[in-house]
């Protein structure tokens, strides 16, 4: 085995649902920790149709933070 296999790969997430008439809203925060993709390791298994500038987010102070929405 070697130091690649011992990493522990993390997602902690939380999720809340809105309604308000018509309006159905769900907001997921998470936080994804991991080890670099290795497409011979790690096979994708579906798309994402594409990420949207709305709201679009990215902070870099110690570690990065990112605000991304994504259509599927």
């Amino acid at each position: 085995s070697n130091e690649s296999d011992k990493k522990i790969n993390k997602f902690n997430n939380s999720s809340k649902h809105k309604e308000n008439g018509e309006n159905k809203k769900l907001l997921l925060k998470a936080v994804a920790l991991g080890e670099k993709v290795d497409l011979k390791k790690h096979p994708i298994k579906i798309s994402i149709k594409g990420a949207t500038y709305h709201k679009l987010e990215i902070k870099k102070n110690k570690k990065f933070t990112a605000s991304i929405f994504f259509d599927v």
